[in-house]
């Protein structure tokens, strides 16, 4: 039996009166339903069959993806208060934000016609500028060993997969280096507020450093900038000394004991003070004894 549908005039017009909406874009309605001219397999329009006016159809028919129909970027509008960020709107809906270097990567403009794909490729760049930047931040406050960045970002409430890729990526750029990262620690250390080893190794330790490569950098730097640990005790003694001699003179006429008492009172004090900073029992009884024999 012959078709009704053939030769029949009206079906040229029926597409020009009769269109739905499928995914923001106005689509001839055979293409939506499987029993016209342009039949399709139900439910999905990868590979649609033309019938008949083939080559007039073969574009709109082409912009159906594997997974759905393409969707049409309506604005990108900067969040109010937040700088540097836009929203991604789809046919008037707020989908998701991101900030304007990952739209611009991206090539988004308004009135694009993107799968849904593309949408979740944008949000995880954009998640990873947003662990970039965030590690950026805390690196220009002060240098810090990896495993402390890294536990600052999961702080954040960052992933764990996203804060190990941006990790990874800093450190192939050498930008995060835990060697050197310990080697300035304790130069400014020993430059600023003199320590023993015990507390420079403790230091780097409760920073992420491993206690290996802390022991090492703390040995390297004492070796290569000739410092030794009773020169720092004797540095840091000094500087007690002249903090405690300010405390006695604000004390004045208050302080009843006698010289002899203040004295071992004071000594007491400097011998804890040092071993608080990391000496060694050895380096600290000796500067001791040696501001002993002075003030005597």
């Amino acid at each position: 039996m012959r078709p009704a549908h053939r030769g029949a005039a009206w079906w040229l017009v029926l597409p020009l009166i009769f269109k739905i909406s499928e995914g923001g874009e106005q689509l001839p309605w055979w293409v939506r339903f499987p029993r016209g001219p342009v039949a399709a397999r139900r439910g999905t329009f990868s590979r649609p069959r033309l019938y008949y006016l083939r080559g007039a159809f073969r574009a709109r028919a082409a912009c159906l993806s594997p997974g759905g129909s393409l969707i049409r970027i309506t604005a990108l509008s900067p969040l109010p208060g937040r700088p540097g960020r836009v929203a991604v709107s789809v046919d008037g809906v707020t989908r998701c934000t991101a900030a304007i270097e990952v739209v611009a990567a991206a090539g988004l403009h308004v009135g694009d016609a993107v799968e849904e794909s593309a949408l979740a490729r944008l949000e995880r760049a954009d998640l990873a500028w947003r662990v970039r930047q965030a590690a950026f931040d805390l690196l220009a406050y002060r240098p810090r060993s990896l495993e402390e960045l890294r536990r600052r970002l999961l702080r954040k409430s960052f992933p764990e997969d996203a804060v190990d890729a941006c990790l990874a990526d800093l450190r192939a750029r050498g930008w995060l280096d835990d060697e050197a990262f310990a080697a300035g620690f304790v130069r400014d250390r020993i430059r600023r507020r003199p320590r023993g080893r015990r507390a420079l190794v403790f230091e780097l330790r409760a920073r992420g450093v491993a206690p290996e490569r802390a022991a090492g950098a703390v040995e390297e730097v004492f070796r290569e900038d000739g410092v030794s640990e009773l020169d720092l005790a004797r540095a840091a003694a000094k500087a007690w000394r002249r903090r405690a001699g300010k405390e006695a003179a604000r004390a004045g006429a208050a302080c009843t004991a006698s010289a002899d008492a203040r004295r071992l009172r004071d000594r007491r004090r400097l011998h804890a003070y040092l071993m608080r900073r990391g000496f060694s029992a050895a380096v600290v009884g000796e500067v001791v004894a040696e501001i002993a024999r002075r003030s005597d």
